[in-house]
């Protein structure tokens, strides 16, 4: 139980890791564009907010934790961490790129 937890804990921090790639990548192309584009990095951020949590909720459950509600509190906490990075790399990329 312990190992799956730990590849399932390597998992999330691997998915937030990318998400977040992506954000950035997004920002720094699409955060200058004239057209509808610059709304491009918005409605990702929106979808990872979105549908991560979902995921994270699956994996939680696949760590087989003794009660439903660590497994909610669990899925809470890492939904937070995902918004509050997500945020983060999303401003500082849009201003360090507004700013050059």
């Amino acid at each position: 139980v312990l190992i799956r937890r730990v590849i399932i804990n390597a998992a999330i921090i691997a998915i937030l890791a990318i998400a977040l790639y992506i954000i950035q990548l997004t920002v720094t192309e699409f955060a200058q564009a004239t057209t509808f584009l610059y709304l491009v990095p918005s409605l990702l951020l929106s979808f990872f907010n979105f549908t991560l949590p979902i995921f994270f909720r699956i994996l939680a459950e696949q760590e087989f934790w003794r009660t439903e509600l660590f497994v909610i509190q669990l899925t809470v906490v890492r939904a937070m961490i995902l918004r509050i990075t997500s945020l983060f790399v999303f401003f500082y990329y849009l201003f360090l790129k507004r700013s050059n």
